[in-house]
């Protein structure tokens, strides 16, 4: 499951559920969760912030048992470990069944909103599975060099998969009868790439649940959204200069520029963590880098990570040994605007004078462009040593 499952930071809504005077309706929540080790579980609501509610110990059978209250329907999460479950608190006895290896494809009576989250998530983490094992196709034929046209058939199917979970995402987000459930669903999609999507998803939630005042901040917090991502950026492309922008490095603290590579070839690689498709990408980029970084080239990383951690895991885990800086602030990363990205991966390669001669190279793409910039200097450079050596023998006889 991606990060953007794990770890959802709703940057879209800061609502405040209903006023003091709303009676609290009280809860019984049950869950039992199969292969479970006994510890302790965490109960926490998302709201404007995630909040703390409450804690307990599972049993040796994986049991544990909450109460408490609520004002309206919200979305909750159960932490257990390195595992989450993430379900809606909707009625007053909740009965929840899973397993300790997928706690998101559960059984649920007593909540509609759960049950809706829980068949969205099914066919949601289904699909991702499959995108992932198209993304291992696509490696498998990278690293074997595998013919142009049965990579570029493979990569066509990788592309339509990730429309598909999009298009998804949106139906289910469209019909669901679950506000929470709409909350969780539409972060899975880029709010930059999708801005008159969550304009007319809000109209559409005003007229669903009209008395919902989570509905109505929702709304207002994405026109409000809306209005901050109308610059979209320089959308620099080939031939243009590549805009400059400074961001911290790996330690938090030294700011470092593009421009502080000028003189040199640059790939600049904006990726991510979470991201499948960038992860599956890496190795054709650690191989460029390996092949060509005596030649004066090198790569400057960028990622649109939330979390250090899972950041600075990922670029040992890849093996990315070059230049990484990052906000931490996602999508709303200064550098994705600057360059108006839509999606990630993404990448502009730029000359030693600060020119972009190429985008978006990806797989055997980038080794073919990298080939025919660098094939040049190399025959320049082994005819000038040629014509050194034979002037050498020149003088000596």
């Amino acid at each position: 499951m991606t990060d953007r499952l794990h770890l959802l930071v709703f940057f879209l809504f800061a609502f405040l559920f209903a006023s003091c005077g709303q009676e609290k309706n009280k809860f019984i929540l049950n869950v039992q969760i199969d292969g479970k080790p006994p510890g302790s579980v965490l109960l926490e609501e998302f709201g404007s912030q995630i909040v703390l509610i409450d804690s307990t110990q599972s049993d040796k059978n994986g049991a544990f048992v909450f109460t408490g209250t609520y004002k309206e329907p919200g979305l909750y999460r159960l932490r257990m470990d390195d595992q989450n479950l993430f379900f809606v608190i909707d009625g007053s006895q909740i009965d929840i069944r899973s397993n300790w290896e997928e706690p998101n494809l559960y059984t649920v009576t007593g909540s509609a909103g759960s049950a809706s989250l829980s068949s969205f998530l099914k066919g949601y983490m289904g699909s991702l599975k499959d995108l992932m094992a198209i993304q291992q196709v696509v490696d498998s034929l990278q690293n074997t060099q595998g013919t142009d046209s049965m990579l570029m058939m493979v990569q066509l199917d990788e592309e339509n998969k990730v429309a598909e979970m999009q298009n998804y995402v949106k139906a289910y987000s469209d019909t669901t009868n679950s506000m929470p459930a709409v909350l969780f669903a539409s972060q899975l999609l880029n709010f930059n790439n999708e801005v008159s999507y969550f304009l007319s998803l809000a109209d559409g939630l005003l007229r669903r649940f009209p008395d919902s005042k989570m509905a109505a901040d929702f709304a207002a917090k994405v026109k409000e959204n809306a209005a901050g991502v109308t610059p979209v950026g320089l959308n620099p492309t080939v031939g243009s200069q590549a805009p400059d922008f400074s961001l911290p490095g790996i330690d938090g603290k030294e700011m470092i520029a593009l421009s502080s590579f000028k003189g040199k070839y640059v790939l600049l690689d904006f990726w991510a963590s979470w991201c499948p498709p960038c992860r599956a990408e890496n190795p054709a980029v650690v191989a460029a880098y390996e092949k060509y970084k005596h030649q004066n080239f090198t790569i400057f990383g960028v990622s649109l990570d939330q979390d250090a951690e899972k950041w600075k895991e990922a670029i040992a885990s890849d093996k990315l040994t070059w230049t990484h800086v990052s906000d931490l602030k996602g999508w709303q990363s200064s550098a994705a605007t600057l360059y108006a990205l839509e999606s990630i991966p993404a990448n502009f390669l730029i000359d030693p004078n600060g020119k972009i001669i190429a985008t978006d190279l990806r797989g055997a793409e980038l080794e073919r462009t990298l080939q025919a910039v660098f094939a040049p200097i190399v025959k320049a450079e082994d005819v000038a040593a040629s014509q050194e050596q034979s002037s050498q023998q020149s003088v000596q006889q």
